[in-house]
């Protein structure tokens, strides 16, 4: 109802997330700040297409979609016919990246009509500029934040609030961005209140990583933003935050032995 309703708060209650204060540590250093992600846009190898050919008892459908179903289930809604009327048949891609899994109904219930109408064959194929303009682009993403720290730059309290644009619509949620803010570190303090706006652009839609991208830029971002502060060693501040039980830990020094670097720390 909240996605439906425009006059709803602008909060996605379902996407927030209370975290609980260490207390008892006295905080060395305050941090705020601001980071910004753009859209992007897919580019896949191809644009959105689709052939729909008229049968005897049917039509037959190619199309480049991730989501076969929703695809007939779409044109066999815009014909008005059964979904066993549609017979759909997809063989590459040519790149997906989150752009065909639902904007690709669109082109094949677009390209499905005419075929139905004429009874003749139809190929549609979108140019670039027409695929840029109306498919929609990954959300892109403002966040504010304010954290508190220890000397050695471990999180004793952060409050995060983002907004990620939607475009005209809020048809699909990036539900995974609060999930994934907390990445490999110890998030029990993390405070994080999700936004939506309503743009005037083309509604937005999931690309490569929909909001795990995002969730991981924003507590990374933070991460740096500690290590400036505190002129740490960028992964001296991020070990201090991961779990003492966490596989990353292991991951992360093998990671810095690899590269041959000389830390100004010792990795416990």
């Amino acid at each position: 109802e909240v996605m439906d309703d425009p006059e709803r708060s602008l909060i996605f209650p379902d996407f927030c997330k209370q975290g609980v204060a260490n207390d008892g540590i006295k905080p060395s250093h305050s941090l705020s700040g601001r980071f910004e992600m753009g859209s992007q846009y897919h580019f896949s190898l191809e644009t959105q297409c689709c052939v729909c050919v008229p049968i005897e008892d049917g039509i037959d459908v190619y199309s480049a979609t991730q989501w076969m179903d929703a695809t007939q289930i779409a044109i066999a809604e815009a014909l008005n016919v059964n979904n066993n009327y549609i017979n759909m048949q997809v063989r590459r891609l040519g790149g997906g990246f989150g752009a065909k899994i639902s904007r690709a109904a669109q082109i094949a219930c677009a390209c499905a009509v005419s075929a139905f109408l004429s009874k003749r064959p139809v190929r549609f194929v979108l140019t670039l500029e027409a695929n840029m303009a109306i498919v929609g682009k990954r959300y892109s993403c403002i966040n504010h934040y304010h954290t508190q720290v220890d000397s050695e730059g471990r999180i004793l309290q952060l409050d995060n609030e983002y907004v990620e644009d939607y475009g005209c619509s809020y048809n699909e949620p990036a539900y995974l961005t609060t999930g994934f803010f907390g990445n490999c570190y110890d998030s029990k303090a993390y405070n994080v209140i999700a936004k939506k706006a309503k743009t005037d652009t083309a509604s937005n839609t999931w690309c490569r990583g929909p909001g795990t991208l995002e969730g991981i830029a924003m507590i990374e971002n933070i991460m740096e933003h500690i290590a400036w502060k505190l002129n740490k060693d960028p992964v001296e501040v991020r070990m201090a935050n991961i779990p003492g039980d966490s596989e990353m830990r292991k991951y992360l020094e093998d990671f810095v032995k690899s590269t041959g670097k000389q830390l100004s720390f010792v990795l416990n």
